[in-house]
Protein backbone atom coordinates (compact mmCIF):
# COMPACT_ATOMS: atom_id res chain seq x y z
CA UNK A 1 0.00 0.00 0.00
CA UNK A 2 1.23 3.48 -0.92
CA UNK A 3 -0.25 6.37 1.07
CA UNK A 4 -0.05 9.66 -0.81
CA UNK A 5 -0.43 12.90 1.14
CA UNK A 6 -1.24 16.09 -0.75
CA UNK A 7 -3.18 19.26 0.11
CA UNK A 8 -4.55 19.51 -3.43
CA UNK A 9 -6.10 16.86 -5.63
CA UNK A 10 -8.70 16.79 -8.44
CA UNK A 11 -11.57 17.42 -8.60
CA UNK A 12 -11.44 19.73 -5.54
CA UNK A 13 -8.27 21.39 -6.84
CA UNK A 14 -8.24 20.55 -10.50
CA UNK A 15 -5.41 22.72 -11.76
CA UNK A 16 -1.86 23.12 -10.51
CA UNK A 17 1.21 21.10 -11.44
CA UNK A 18 1.42 18.74 -8.42
CA UNK A 19 -2.31 17.99 -8.67
CA UNK A 20 -1.99 16.85 -12.27
CA UNK A 21 1.19 14.91 -11.57
CA UNK A 22 -0.36 12.93 -8.73
CA UNK A 23 -3.58 12.27 -10.64
CA UNK A 24 -1.41 10.77 -13.39
CA UNK A 25 0.53 8.69 -10.87
CA UNK A 26 -2.71 7.34 -9.39
CA UNK A 27 -3.97 6.41 -12.85
CA UNK A 28 -0.73 4.51 -13.43
CA UNK A 29 -0.94 2.78 -10.04
CA UNK A 30 -4.50 1.72 -10.86
CA UNK A 31 -3.41 0.23 -14.19
CA UNK A 32 -0.55 -1.59 -12.46
CA UNK A 33 -2.95 -2.86 -9.76
CA UNK A 34 -0.80 -1.33 -7.03
CA UNK A 35 -2.83 -0.56 -3.87
CA UNK A 36 -2.82 3.11 -2.94
CA UNK A 37 -4.69 5.70 -0.93
CA UNK A 38 -4.67 9.48 -1.34
CA UNK A 39 -5.39 11.77 1.61
CA UNK A 40 -6.16 15.27 0.37
CA UNK A 41 -7.66 18.50 1.65
CA UNK A 42 -11.37 19.20 1.44
CA UNK A 43 -11.72 22.94 0.89
CA UNK A 44 -14.96 24.51 2.04
CA UNK A 45 -14.80 27.23 -0.61
CA UNK A 46 -14.76 24.66 -3.44
CA UNK A 47 -17.90 24.29 -5.54
CA UNK A 48 -20.44 22.21 -3.69
CA UNK A 49 -20.96 19.90 -6.67
CA UNK A 50 -17.22 19.19 -7.19
CA UNK A 51 -17.53 15.70 -5.72
CA UNK A 52 -21.06 14.95 -6.93
CA UNK A 53 -20.01 12.52 -9.67
CA UNK A 54 -16.64 11.62 -8.18
CA UNK A 55 -16.34 7.97 -7.23
CA UNK A 56 -12.92 6.68 -6.24
CA UNK A 57 -12.70 4.82 -2.92
CA UNK A 58 -8.92 5.30 -2.93
CA UNK A 59 -9.23 9.10 -2.57
CA UNK A 60 -10.18 10.63 0.79
CA UNK A 61 -10.85 14.37 1.13
CA UNK A 62 -10.42 15.46 4.74
CA UNK A 63 -11.70 18.60 6.41
CA UNK A 64 -9.32 17.99 9.32
CA UNK A 65 -6.24 15.79 9.66
CA UNK A 66 -5.45 14.03 12.94
CA UNK A 67 -2.11 12.52 13.96
CA UNK A 68 -3.76 9.34 15.27
CA UNK A 69 -5.54 8.73 11.98
CA UNK A 70 -2.33 9.34 10.03
CA UNK A 71 -0.43 6.90 12.25
CA UNK A 72 -3.02 4.17 11.67
CA UNK A 73 -2.82 4.71 7.92
CA UNK A 74 1.00 4.75 7.99
CA UNK A 75 1.11 1.43 9.88
CA UNK A 76 -1.02 -0.12 7.11
CA UNK A 77 1.31 1.21 4.39
CA UNK A 78 4.63 0.15 2.92
CA UNK A 79 5.35 3.59 1.48
CA UNK A 80 4.32 7.06 2.71
CA UNK A 81 4.60 9.75 0.04
CA UNK A 82 4.62 13.41 1.20
CA UNK A 83 4.06 15.93 -1.60
CA UNK A 84 4.51 19.31 0.05
CA UNK A 85 6.99 20.71 2.56
CA UNK A 86 5.21 23.75 3.98
CA UNK A 87 1.73 22.55 4.94
CA UNK A 88 0.82 22.10 8.61
CA UNK A 89 -1.67 19.33 7.82
CA UNK A 90 0.23 17.58 5.03
CA UNK A 91 3.88 17.93 6.03
CA UNK A 92 4.18 18.91 9.73
CA UNK A 93 1.52 16.54 11.12
CA UNK A 94 2.76 13.62 9.00
CA UNK A 95 6.31 14.22 10.28
CA UNK A 96 4.99 14.07 13.86
CA UNK A 97 2.97 10.93 13.10
CA UNK A 98 6.11 9.30 11.71
CA UNK A 99 7.70 9.62 15.17
CA UNK A 100 5.17 7.04 16.42
CA UNK A 101 5.18 4.76 13.37
CA UNK A 102 7.25 1.57 12.90
CA UNK A 103 9.99 1.87 10.27
CA UNK A 104 8.62 2.57 6.81
CA UNK A 105 9.78 3.93 3.47
CA UNK A 106 9.04 7.66 3.20
CA UNK A 107 9.18 9.62 -0.05
CA UNK A 108 9.48 13.42 -0.06
CA UNK A 109 8.61 15.27 -3.26
CA UNK A 110 9.63 18.96 -2.96
CA UNK A 111 8.01 19.75 -6.35
CA UNK A 112 10.06 22.90 -6.84
CA UNK A 113 9.74 24.12 -3.25
CA UNK A 114 13.49 23.84 -2.70
CA UNK A 115 14.46 25.90 -5.73
CA UNK A 116 16.15 29.22 -5.12
CA UNK A 117 13.18 31.41 -6.03
CA UNK A 118 10.91 29.56 -3.57
CA UNK A 119 13.07 30.03 -0.45
CA UNK A 120 13.59 32.70 2.19
CA UNK A 121 15.23 32.90 5.64
CA UNK A 122 12.18 31.58 7.53
CA UNK A 123 11.87 28.60 5.20
CA UNK A 124 15.56 27.76 5.63
CA UNK A 125 15.07 27.64 9.41
CA UNK A 126 11.86 25.63 9.11
CA UNK A 127 13.51 23.10 6.79
CA UNK A 128 16.34 22.51 9.27
CA UNK A 129 13.79 21.74 12.02
CA UNK A 130 11.69 19.62 9.67
CA UNK A 131 14.69 17.54 8.57
CA UNK A 132 15.75 17.06 12.20
CA UNK A 133 12.29 15.73 13.05
CA UNK A 134 12.35 13.31 10.10
CA UNK A 135 15.76 11.97 11.02
CA UNK A 136 14.66 11.54 14.63
CA UNK A 137 11.82 9.29 13.41
CA UNK A 138 14.46 7.07 11.77
CA UNK A 139 12.66 5.84 8.64
CA UNK A 140 14.12 4.98 5.22
CA UNK A 141 13.88 8.26 3.29
CA UNK A 142 13.88 9.04 -0.41
CA UNK A 143 13.81 12.53 -1.90
CA UNK A 144 12.12 12.60 -5.28
CA UNK A 145 13.11 15.21 -7.85
CA UNK A 146 11.37 15.60 -11.19
CA UNK A 147 14.62 15.87 -13.14
CA UNK A 148 18.38 16.34 -12.89
CA UNK A 149 18.05 20.11 -13.12
CA UNK A 150 15.73 20.30 -10.11
CA UNK A 151 18.04 18.00 -8.15
CA UNK A 152 21.08 20.13 -9.02
CA UNK A 153 19.44 23.50 -8.32
CA UNK A 154 17.53 22.60 -5.14
CA UNK A 155 18.60 23.58 -1.62
CA UNK A 156 20.65 20.59 -0.43
CA UNK A 157 18.81 20.09 2.85
CA UNK A 158 17.96 16.44 2.00
CA UNK A 159 21.40 15.36 0.78
CA UNK A 160 21.53 12.61 3.42
CA UNK A 161 18.46 10.97 1.88
CA UNK A 162 18.53 8.60 -1.06
CA UNK A 163 17.78 10.48 -4.26
CA UNK A 164 15.26 9.25 -6.84
CA UNK A 165 14.66 11.08 -10.12
CA UNK A 166 11.67 10.60 -12.38
CA UNK A 167 9.63 13.21 -14.15
CA UNK A 168 5.96 14.00 -13.87
CA UNK A 169 3.49 12.43 -16.23
CA UNK A 170 1.80 14.13 -19.16
CA UNK A 171 -1.51 12.95 -20.55
CA UNK A 172 -0.41 12.00 -24.07
CA UNK A 173 -3.63 13.55 -25.41
CA UNK A 174 -2.94 16.03 -28.20
CA UNK A 175 -5.58 17.85 -30.24
CA UNK A 176 -5.66 16.84 -33.88
CA UNK A 177 -6.42 20.33 -35.16
CA UNK A 178 -4.86 23.73 -34.65
CA UNK A 179 -6.75 25.97 -32.27
CA UNK A 180 -5.94 29.60 -32.95
CA UNK A 181 -7.84 32.79 -33.62
CA UNK A 182 -4.93 34.05 -35.74
CA UNK A 183 -6.37 37.56 -35.82
CA UNK A 184 -4.15 39.51 -38.20
CA UNK A 185 -5.06 42.76 -36.46
CA UNK A 186 -3.47 41.68 -33.21
CA UNK A 187 -1.08 39.08 -31.84
CA UNK A 188 -2.10 37.64 -28.47
CA UNK A 189 0.41 36.46 -25.88
CA UNK A 190 -1.12 34.25 -23.21
CA UNK A 191 0.17 33.59 -19.71
CA UNK A 192 -1.54 30.69 -17.88
CA UNK A 193 -0.77 29.78 -14.29
CA UNK A 194 -0.47 31.07 -10.77
CA UNK A 195 -0.21 34.86 -10.59
CA UNK A 196 2.55 35.26 -8.04
CA UNK A 197 6.01 36.87 -7.84
CA UNK A 198 7.81 33.57 -8.36
CA UNK A 199 6.31 33.39 -11.87
CA UNK A 200 8.14 36.56 -13.00
CA UNK A 201 5.22 38.16 -14.84
CA UNK A 202 6.99 41.54 -14.55
CA UNK A 203 9.29 40.36 -17.34
CA UNK A 204 6.31 40.04 -19.70
CA UNK A 205 5.31 43.64 -19.04
CA UNK A 206 8.82 44.86 -19.87
CA UNK A 207 8.65 42.73 -23.01
CA UNK A 208 5.24 44.07 -24.01
CA UNK A 209 6.59 47.60 -23.82
CA UNK A 210 9.11 46.99 -26.64
CA UNK A 211 6.81 44.92 -28.87
CA UNK A 212 4.62 46.41 -31.64
CA UNK A 213 1.40 48.07 -30.49
CA UNK A 214 -0.76 45.28 -31.94
CA UNK A 215 0.71 42.74 -29.48
CA UNK A 216 -1.44 42.23 -26.37
CA UNK A 217 -0.98 40.13 -23.23
CA UNK A 218 -3.68 38.08 -21.50
CA UNK A 219 -2.90 36.87 -17.97
CA UNK A 220 -5.02 33.84 -17.01
CA UNK A 221 -4.96 32.45 -13.48
CA UNK A 222 -6.20 32.67 -9.93
CA UNK A 223 -5.74 36.18 -8.54
CA UNK A 224 -4.94 35.10 -4.98
CA UNK A 225 -2.29 37.76 -4.24
CA UNK A 226 -3.98 41.19 -4.55
CA UNK A 227 -0.80 43.13 -3.68
CA UNK A 228 1.10 41.49 -6.49
CA UNK A 229 -1.74 42.13 -8.95
CA UNK A 230 -1.75 45.78 -7.92
CA UNK A 231 2.00 45.97 -8.38
CA UNK A 232 1.69 44.60 -11.90
CA UNK A 233 -1.04 47.10 -12.75
CA UNK A 234 1.08 49.97 -11.45
CA UNK A 235 4.02 48.74 -13.52
CA UNK A 236 1.77 48.59 -16.59
CA UNK A 237 0.68 52.19 -15.97
CA UNK A 238 4.30 53.34 -15.72
CA UNK A 239 5.16 51.55 -18.95
CA UNK A 240 2.03 52.95 -20.64
CA UNK A 241 0.81 49.49 -21.71
CA UNK A 242 -2.32 49.14 -19.56
CA UNK A 243 -4.59 49.13 -22.61
CA UNK A 244 -2.70 46.10 -23.97
CA UNK A 245 -2.81 44.09 -20.73
CA UNK A 246 -5.83 42.06 -19.65
CA UNK A 247 -6.26 40.07 -16.44
CA UNK A 248 -8.66 37.23 -17.19
CA UNK A 249 -10.61 34.88 -14.95
CA UNK A 250 -9.13 31.71 -13.57
CA UNK A 251 -9.53 28.57 -15.63
CA UNK A 252 -10.00 24.85 -15.22
CA UNK A 253 -9.56 21.77 -17.38
CA UNK A 254 -12.76 22.50 -19.29
CA UNK A 255 -12.26 26.22 -19.91
CA UNK A 256 -8.52 26.05 -20.66
CA UNK A 257 -9.14 24.95 -24.26
CA UNK A 258 -11.59 27.79 -24.80
CA UNK A 259 -9.22 30.45 -23.46
CA UNK A 260 -6.18 29.11 -25.28
CA UNK A 261 -8.05 29.18 -28.58
CA UNK A 262 -7.80 32.98 -28.58
CA UNK A 263 -4.05 32.98 -27.98
CA UNK A 264 -1.30 32.95 -30.61
CA UNK A 265 1.64 32.20 -28.35
CA UNK A 266 1.80 30.92 -24.77
CA UNK A 267 4.57 32.58 -22.75
CA UNK A 268 6.21 31.22 -19.58
CA UNK A 269 8.75 33.63 -18.02
CA UNK A 270 9.44 31.68 -14.78
CA UNK A 271 12.91 31.98 -13.33
CA UNK A 272 12.77 28.32 -12.32
CA UNK A 273 10.34 25.42 -12.64
CA UNK A 274 10.73 21.79 -11.64
CA UNK A 275 8.36 20.63 -14.40
CA UNK A 276 5.76 23.19 -15.61
CA UNK A 277 2.64 21.44 -16.87
CA UNK A 278 1.46 24.51 -18.78
CA UNK A 279 4.39 24.03 -21.16
CA UNK A 280 2.97 20.66 -22.18
CA UNK A 281 -0.66 21.76 -22.07
CA UNK A 282 0.24 24.40 -24.64
CA UNK A 283 1.60 21.71 -26.93
CA UNK A 284 -1.45 19.48 -26.30
CA UNK A 285 -3.59 22.38 -27.53
CA UNK A 286 -1.29 22.71 -30.58
CA UNK A 287 0.07 26.05 -29.52
CA UNK A 288 3.57 27.29 -29.88
CA UNK A 289 5.17 28.20 -26.60
CA UNK A 290 7.98 30.54 -25.60
CA UNK A 291 9.51 29.81 -22.20
CA UNK A 292 12.55 30.66 -20.13
CA UNK A 293 15.57 28.44 -19.67
CA UNK A 294 14.40 28.12 -16.07
CA UNK A 295 12.32 25.21 -17.38
CA UNK A 296 14.10 21.84 -17.61
CA UNK A 297 13.15 21.28 -21.26
CA UNK A 298 16.11 22.64 -23.23
CA UNK A 299 15.85 19.63 -25.57
CA UNK A 300 12.73 21.27 -27.03
CA UNK A 301 15.07 23.68 -28.82
CA UNK A 302 16.28 20.77 -30.94
CA UNK A 303 12.72 20.28 -32.16
CA UNK A 304 11.84 23.97 -32.56
CA UNK A 305 14.77 26.38 -32.08
CA UNK A 306 14.21 29.28 -29.66
CA UNK A 307 11.39 27.60 -27.74
CA UNK A 308 13.35 28.13 -24.51
CA UNK A 309 15.34 31.34 -24.23
CA UNK A 310 17.31 33.20 -21.58
CA UNK A 311 15.31 35.93 -19.83
CA UNK A 312 16.49 38.70 -22.11
CA UNK A 313 13.87 41.12 -23.46
CA UNK A 314 15.70 41.67 -26.75
CA UNK A 315 15.91 37.99 -27.73
CA UNK A 316 12.29 37.33 -26.71
CA UNK A 317 11.26 40.33 -28.79
CA UNK A 318 13.13 38.98 -31.81
CA UNK A 319 11.53 35.54 -31.48
CA UNK A 320 8.01 36.95 -31.14
CA UNK A 321 8.39 39.29 -34.09
CA UNK A 322 9.62 36.38 -36.21
CA UNK A 323 6.53 34.38 -35.23
CA UNK A 324 4.29 37.32 -36.09
CA UNK A 325 5.65 37.14 -39.62
CA UNK A 326 5.31 33.35 -39.81
CA UNK A 327 2.76 32.01 -42.30
CA UNK A 328 0.14 29.44 -41.26
CA UNK A 329 1.99 26.54 -42.91
CA UNK A 330 5.27 27.20 -41.08
CA UNK A 331 3.41 27.76 -37.79
CA UNK A 332 1.75 24.35 -38.20
CA UNK A 333 5.07 22.68 -39.04
CA UNK A 334 6.56 24.01 -35.81
CA UNK A 335 3.52 22.78 -33.90
CA UNK A 336 3.98 19.29 -35.35
CA UNK A 337 7.66 19.24 -34.34
CA UNK A 338 6.77 20.22 -30.78
CA UNK A 339 4.12 17.48 -30.69
CA UNK A 340 6.73 14.91 -31.77
CA UNK A 341 8.97 16.10 -28.93
CA UNK A 342 6.01 15.94 -26.53
CA UNK A 343 5.33 12.30 -27.41
CA UNK A 344 8.96 11.41 -26.71
CA UNK A 345 8.61 12.98 -23.25
CA UNK A 346 5.31 11.14 -22.72
CA UNK A 347 6.86 7.72 -23.30
CA UNK A 348 9.98 8.48 -21.27
CA UNK A 349 8.14 9.87 -18.22
CA UNK A 350 5.73 6.91 -18.12
CA UNK A 351 8.63 4.45 -18.12
CA UNK A 352 10.67 6.43 -15.56
CA UNK A 353 7.71 6.81 -13.18
CA UNK A 354 7.13 3.06 -13.13
CA UNK A 355 10.82 2.47 -12.39
CA UNK A 356 10.76 5.04 -9.59
CA UNK A 357 7.69 3.55 -7.92
CA UNK A 358 9.15 0.04 -8.16
CA UNK A 359 12.28 1.33 -6.40
CA UNK A 360 10.14 2.56 -3.50
CA UNK A 361 8.23 -0.71 -3.25
CA UNK A 362 11.27 -2.96 -3.54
Amino acid sequence: MITILTPHFPPISEFGGPNKSLAGVCSLLHKQKTPYRVIAKYMRHAHSDALKDFDNPNISFKDRIKIGELRQQFIASEVIWINTLYSYSFSVLPALALLFTPKRKVVLSPRGQLLKGALNTKKHLYLRLYTWCLKLAGHKYYVHYSNEQEARDSYAIFDDFQQVIFNNLVSGEVLSEQLSARDKEKFVLGYFGRISPIKNIEFLLELLKVLPDNVVLEVHGTQSEPRYIQRLKEQADLLDISSRLKFCDSYNKTTFAKHVQQVDLIVIPSKSESFCHVFFEAIESRKLVLASTGLPWSAANKAVPRTLLDLDVSIWKERIEDLMDTDAKTYRQQQDKLVAYYMEVFETTKSDTLKGIKEFLN
